[in-house]
């Protein structure tokens, strides 16, 4: 009698089991969906890290060591890039139609139009997509050995690949950047490059 008990419990239980099963893989099916099916945590937050330092470091790039400026300079030069203005004026230092004094070309490092497009690129990051800036920096990166603007830009460029780098979330590039400027140690950048680099070392 106990034994065709125990028959009919295991037959009353497989289904039970069975429903179980298909009841934890429908909710592990769900859960999945709710993050985003192949979307990963870490990838998230990285890229929120990312912007957060990005943010917090970023600015246009600073001309005023190569040319002469009013106090609004800097407020200004956004708008300059912006409208399309010349940024390298004539020698004799004409102003932009938005009263922003452009760069001279007799300040210019290297090559005028060369080094207009690298300006151009350092004010160009307010795209959420990353990926043509990347390019276009990392190949100036890699022609800084053999392009005299480039190399005169060298530090600027890494410091701008970097950024771009943090906003696009890939935080191992961006870090080999930084160590990259703040080894260098006698520039304007390499101190906040190595803020960056420990904060993405206190982050790992």
């Amino acid at each position: 009698m106990k034994k065709n008990r125990s028959v009919i419990i295991t037959k009353q239980g497989t289904p039970v089991a069975l429903l179980l099963v298909v009841a934890l893989v429908a909710a592990c099916g769900l859960l999945s969906c709710s993050h985003g099916g192949d979307a990963h945590p870490s990838d998230s937050l990285a890229e929120a890290l990312g912007n957060q330092i990005f943010t917090d470091y970023y600015n246009y790039y600073d001309a005023s060591s190569v040319a002469k400026h009013g106090d609004d300079f800097n407020d200004n030069v956004d708008d300059s890039y912006a409208d399309g203005h010349d940024t390298a004026a004539p020698a004799d230092d004409d102003q932009d139609p938005d009263g922003t004094t452009a760069v001279p070309h007799d300040k210019i490092r290297g090559n005028a139009s060369e080094a207009e497009s690298l300006i151009s690129l350092f004010n160009g990051m307010d795209t959420d997509d990353m990926t043509g800036v990347i390019d276009q920096l990392n190949a100036a990166n890699k022609a800084i050995g053999s392009n005299k603007t480039y190399a005169s830009y060298a530090t600027e460029i890494k410091w701008y690949l970097g950024l771009a780098y943090l906003k696009a979330g890939k935080l191992d590039k961006a870090r080999s950047m930084f160590k990259e400027v703040a080894g260098a140690g006698s520039d304007m950048y390499s101190s906040q490059a190595q803020e960056i680099v420990d904060k993405l070392d206190k982050a790992a």
